[in-house]
């Protein structure tokens, strides 16, 4: 348990690090790093890279930065030989926790000031965008499914809100209010059938689309299911026929390519599948 322990936390550090062996950020620096985070001791990051330090300068602070950002304390932080470095590593720390507190440890007044302002930005978009979407769930429950909508005054906002508001309620209705440029209704209907499984939204579509509704529905079941029967349930034989199809040649079961009426059409199928699923 404790080796996968630390190959995860390795290979989480190199990714955040996004580290060639050419980078100053090296394997000696990911394995102090490593050390640290696994003892809980940012002066593991000192002990380690000493003999490190003296060729490569700043590995140490780089060590302790990226352990103060992965275990969300400051206390590697403190550990840092610069001041202005100090600060970056706590504004970093305060950003990701979310916590302008923090930036209270910070000496330097522009600094601590610079920090704080930078967190409470962060804040106010997480609770404009929550808050926003909270107003409008709350106004919809009120006035009706997407009125909210209703509030915005230019026509692609208003179209891109009514989608959304459909796909959301599921809702056949606001698909209607989009208005079919680019099949944006159709495109609606669509996404809501094959979401709700219900065949009877296809006959709502106007164009092209209707032709692939019900086999889309029924392969998406096949695919939740895992059960090719779904296909006996379409409405005629050259439906069933497209389901058993596409689940054969689209989802990879040979099974389904085997439950076609010919023989050619079965080998054709296998062999589509084959290609599409072939290493």
């Amino acid at each position: 348990m404790r080796l996968f322990h630390t190959v995860f936390v390795l290979t989480l550090i190199a990714l955040v690090c996004g580290c060639s062996d050419d980078d100053k950020h090296s394997v000696d620096v990911k394995n102090a790093v490593v050390k640290a985070i696994e003892s809980g001791n940012p002066k593991d990051c000192q002990t380690v890279l000493a003999d490190f330090e003296r060729e490569n300068p700043g590995s140490i602070n780089d060590c302790l930065k990226t352990v103060a950002t992965k275990t969300n304390t400051t206390d590697a932080c403190k550990l840092i030989d610069k001041k202005d470095k100090i600060a970056d590593c706590t504004t970093d720390v305060a950003l990701k926790t979310r916590d302008p507190l923090t930036c209270n440890e910070i000496e330097d007044a522009t600094d601590k000031g610079n920090c704080a302002s930078k967190v409470l930005l962060v804040l106010m978009n997480d609770a404009e965008e929550f808050a926003s979407e909270k107003v409008n769930s709350a106004y919809d429950r009120l006035y009706g499914e997407g009125a909210h909508c209703n509030k915005l005054e230019e026509d692609y906002e208003l179209a891109e809100c009514h989608y959304k508001a459909a796909i959301k309620y599921n809702s056949v209705d606001l698909c209607k209010k989009l208005g079919n440029r680019e099949g944006g209704v159709d495109n609606c209907l669509l996404t809501i059938a094959i979401r709700t499984s219900n065949r009877n939204i296809c006959k709502e579509i106007q164009y092209h689309l209707k032709d692939t509704c019900e086999n889309r529905i029924l392969v998406e079941l096949v695919k939740k299911s895992q059960d090719i029967s779904v296909c006996e349930k379409a409405s005629s034989e050259v439906e069933k026929n497209r389901c058993y199809k596409e689940s054969g040649i689209v989802l990879g079961y040979a099974s389904a390519c085997r439950e076609l009426p010919t023989e050619k059409e079965k080998t054709d199928c296998i062999h589509e599948l084959n290609k599409r699923h072939s290493i």
